[in-house]
């Protein structure tokens, strides 16, 4: 993975978010996206943009074999039915995770945000690949601002994250002012064991 990867996560969730918008049509906000559609629609972004193989809900258990890890039976049972939001592959062989989360009014994920950048724990995986958590931030009627949302983002992950530029809501509001959105994005890998393995 290149040093700037993580911009190109960013680039690729906005793009995920605005073709969301076109498929879905009048009257859906950038908000109503489930997670699960908007991994299919970033993982498209991703394969057409960067000729990355990107893989939607990819299991751990196949993560953990493609990189040839050996688990014993009580951590491979851990990872059973946990999947990846999306697995980047090169050659057949995984070089990244993204794990996405939507936190907006009624989608507030945020103790979840800190705990995916480990669900691969088991299998050590963050030894081994860069692992990414990604999240599409909405303002809130609760948090009157992106900032205030951004800040607990953080809090919540243990670490500062990158953003995309704030964009503006296409739905119509009743204030004087639209609400906005943003992507963020953070990534946790042990280096030093990733450069290991990539000078090996």
């Amino acid at each position: 993975m290149s040093s700037d990867f993580t911009q190109q996560i960013l680039s690729a969730g906005v793009a995920a978010v605005e073709a969301y918008l076109k498929c879905a049509g009048p009257g859906f906000a950038e908000d109503s996206v489930g997670e699960r559609s908007l991994s299919t629609f970033m993982a498209i972004e991703l394969h057409n943009r960067y000729a990355m193989h990107a893989v939607p809900e990819a299991r751990y258990t196949d993560l953990a074999k493609h990189l040839h890890i050996e688990m014993d039976k009580e951590r491979k049972r851990s990872l059973l039915g946990l999947h990846a939001d999306i697995a980047l592959y090169d050659g057949g062989r995984p070089v990244a995770l993204i794990e996405l989360k939507i936190l907006s009014d009624g989608k507030d994920k945020l103790g979840e945000l800190a705990r995916d950048l480990k669900k691969g724990d088991p299998a050590k995986l963050s030894e081994t690949i860069p692992v990414y958590a990604a999240a599409l931030i909405c303002q809130t009627e609760k948090q009157k601002t992106l900032d205030e949302q951004t800040r607990r983002v953080e809090q919540a992950a243990g670490r500062s994250m990158e953003y995309s530029v704030p964009t503006p809501t296409i739905m119509p509001t009743d204030s004087a002012e639209k609400w906005h959105w943003c992507f963020g994005c953070v990534q946790r890998s042990d280096r030093a064991a990733i450069g290991a393995a990539a000078s090996a």
